[in-house]
């Protein structure tokens, strides 16, 4: 190539070097032409210099523009103050869960900074307690603010900056005017110390006139009990194992057995008008029992909890503690450290359990990491699980997810309950009453009436269950209201659970009220209380149906045939058995359906699925054995299977156990683990203690049988017996306890 007039392309690249910043033009022409790697380089050099400044100064324009927006623009989003692992774990279940959030966070080299953009979290660096940074978050505008510094002394503190700057600027949501108006937002901060939650819950200067904001306070120990306590409640333990008092064994006493302590009381006090009981093991039994009587002196007033020396090193548990470990426990809690401590330790409490008959009490195990042992046992009661009767709980995500730390529905259904309250003090016309320190609107209201309506709201699920009872999705109508007997029931119910949080709070009884001091004239137990106090209380219950919408309970049972037998025509048995479920559901539209099944092959699990499918039901599973027997009959039913066969049905049942709201396993009554870890009568009656349970507690019985002679125990005709007869033998039969049960009705016969 000659040297005369330059090529078009050396042109071009002469001319993009004029706007590049160093770097020489290529002026020379080399013989024969340039090779095309020098072409390409020559070319593209300068347009990526361009293309990188034209990238930095667009990222800078969209910074710059995200900035400007949610600091003037976006609304109803969450402010997260602090990156550590809770507000990190918060934050990103937020964001999952469709809320739009804002992360600040002080230390620019925190590792979860990076990660924010891919979960779609608009994270700022700097100090949460500075103004202008409160108004770079868009704080004015907030539904929400969670604080999770690191520190008490700085969330406390953060919590105090954060109402002086939201004073007279109101939380109002454009999209629904009329929910927002004049409504605070929610500020949430994590307090890690009881000590240090127990001065902020009482501090007098969290609420005033000018407030604008709702105060509440995290505490991952009180909010896992809650959990806890929610999805395993200690009542219907008690009720499984046949016991008419609920009592917990809890195993090693910190912070998190504590929490728990205080949760079982306002939960489980006056439950079967027994008195809760709690045996505590620890080492240090002594110095826990001393601690625990200087916070709350007047717990010998609600329970009995004991203290017994145990050794728990690195897991071990001697055979000789069995006989320590009281017969009459329904429910083990284990909070021990580290996490592989605890499930070590849950472990061969299991296996020592299982060496004496009725002793096979759920245990549930503290586990705290979210990447460890608590992930693989799902904590987070996701997908199948393999019951050993040990239950994780206490890890951070179910603890840090958005429905439970902001709980709105929780929070409005404390100010219903507190509107009521002061609807009647104005019915009343009592001068005196206006006197009383909740005697003010919820805007103004002390945090700790706050919180003891919280707990008042807490406790409407726990009354419900009581009458079999449960909320409804918001779009239903209200369809049950209470009997008579049922409101006397639950005001009782309510009486003791507030005697039970005065009790904790440490207040005692006094013929006259005096709030500053504690005292109290109502409490006293419910025979002797005023008539007057016992028509408030029912007053507050007969309120419940409009305040939350109510669905009563259709329980129904599924008895099945003998797997080993087959059906000429399944189709058939499908049809008849979708017909019965169907004109159940016609005649019952105003109920929630619940499934009670033992996942036995054939029938029973063809009727679960049919029910779950055509009636949105709920199934709750009942283990007649421990599961590492009970699997066996999957394996080998009759005749010995196929290795696929067996594959398919542990498959199936695994899956459907894993669409369970609850499972429980019922107390080896007839033998321990190795007398029924093998064919003969103990195993026998195990099952048939199985088919008394579902007779005893079903509204409806299904029994799907092909006219076989009662010929072993826990067969479907015998079940059906115990229907018609409306009892079941005495070796099977259970007092009710805790839940009123349903009324004789004859089976439901689905004949093969």
């Amino acid at each position: 190539m000659g040297c005369g007039e330059r090529p078009f392309w050396v042109r071009v690249h002469l001319a993009l070097q004029l706007f590049v910043v160093g770097g020489e033009p290529i002026s020379e022409c080399v013989d024969g032409g340039w090779p095309m790697p020098l072409v390409a380089a020559a070319f593209l050099s300068p347009l990526v210099t361009v293309f990188a400044f034209l990238q930095l100064a667009w990222r800078d324009i969209r910074n710059g523009a995200k900035s400007l927006w949610w600091r003037h623009v976006q609304r109803g989003h969450l402010v997260v103050c602090g990156l550590g692992e809770k507000g990190w774990t918060f934050a990103r279940a937020c964001r999952r869960r469709g809320y739009a959030v804002i992360a600040v966070e002080r230390d620019p080299n925190s590792p979860f900074l990076a990660s924010c953009p891919e979960e779609g979290i608009h994270a700022i660096v700097g100090d949460a307690l500075d103004p202008a940074m409160m108004r770079r978050s868009g704080l004015s505008r907030a539904r929400a603010v969670a604080a999770f510094c690191g520190n008490d002394g700085l969330n406390a503190n953060l919590v105090a900056s954060l109402r002086i700057f939201l004073i007279g600027q109101p939380f109002r949501n454009r999209s629904r005017p009329s929910r927002s108006q004049g409504r605070a937002r929610k500020i949430v901060a994590d307090i890690s110390e009881m000590d240090v939650l127990r001065k902020l819950e009482w501090h007098g200067r969290l609420t005033s006139k000018a407030d604008s904001a709702a105060v509440a306070f995290a505490h991952i120990a009180e909010t896992s009990a809650r959990l806890l306590l929610r999805d395993y409640p200690p009542d219907l333990y008690a009720d499984v194992m046949g016991h008419s008092q609920i009592h917990i064994a809890l195993y090693g006493f910190g912070e998190a057995a504590e929490a728990i302590l205080k949760e079982a009381v306002l939960v489980c006090h006056g439950r079967n008008q027994a008195r809760l009981r709690i045996t505590v093991f620890d080492p240090a039994a002594e110095r826990c029992k001393r601690l625990l009587r200087q916070s709350y002196p007047m717990l010998g007033r609600i329970a009995d909890v004991d203290f017994e020396i145990l050794a728990m090193e690195a897991g071990a548990l001697p055979t000789a503690a069995l006989e320590r470990i009281p017969q009459s426990v329904t429910e083990h809690i284990v909070c021990l450290e580290p996490d592989e401590h605890a499930f070590a330790f849950a472990l061969a409490l299991r296996r020592l359990l299982l060496e004496e008959r009725e002793r096979n009490a759920p245990i549930m195990v503290r586990l705290r990491s979210a990447h460890g042992l608590s992930k693989l046992f799902g904590s987070e009661r996701s997908g199948a699980q393999m019951p050993e009767a040990i239950h994780p709980f206490g890890g951070l995500a179910p603890a840090l997810s958005p429905a439970v730390v902001l709980d709105e529905a929780l929070d409005e259904l404390a100010r219903k309950l507190h509107e009521r309250y002061l609807k009647k003090l104005a019915e009343d016309q009592t001068r005196s009453n206006w006197d009383k320190p909740a005697a003010m609107p919820w805007e103004r209201l002390p945090q700790d009436y706050r919180k003891s309506n919280r707990l008042a709201a807490d406790h409407v699920a726990v009354k419900l269950r009581a009458i079999r009872c449960h909320t409804a999705p918001a779009q239903d109508k209200p369809t049950a209201t209470f009997t008579e007997e049922e409101v006397e029931e639950l005001a009782r119910i309510e009486h003791d659970r507030w005697s039970a949080e005065k009790y904790l709070a440490g207040w005692s009884y006094d013929p006259k009220r005096v709030d500053p001091a504690k005292r109290h004239k109502d409490l006293v137990p419910w025979p002797q209380l005023s008539e007057s106090a016992k028509e408030y209380d029912r007053a507050q219950v007969r309120a419940i149906p409009s305040l939350v919408r109510l669905r009563r309970e259709l329980v129904i049972g599924i008895a099945g045939h003998r797997p080993d037998k087959p059906v000429a025509d399944p189709s058939d048995l499908h049809r008849r058995l979708a017909a019965v479920l169907d004109d159940l559901s016609t005649r019952h539209r105003d109920r929630i359906v619940i499934v009670l099944s033992t996942l036995a092959e054939g029938a029973e699990r063809l009727a679960a699925k049919l029910a779950m499918a055509r009636m949105d039901a709920r199934l709750d599973v009942i283990l007649p054995l421990p599961f590492e027997v009970y699997q066996q009959d999957f394996w080998h039913v009759g005749e010995p299977r196929a290795q696929e066969q067996a594959d398919a049905s542990m498959a199936e049942f695994q899956a459907l156990l894993g669409r369970a709201e609850r499972y429980r396993e019922l107390p080896l009554k007839f033998g321990n683990l190795h007398e029924v870890g093998q064919p003969g009568s103990a195993r026998q009656h195990q099952y048939a203690l199985a088919g008394a349970y579902l007779v005893e507690r079903c509204d409806e019985l299904i029994v799907v049988s092909d006219n076989e002679p009662e010929d072993r125990p826990g067969c479907p005709a015998q079940l059906a017996r115990w229907r018609r007869q409306g009892a079941v033998d005495s070796p099977y039969a259970t007092t009710p306890m805790f839940y009123p049960r349903p009324g004789p009705r004859p089976p439901i016969v689905v004949k093969l």
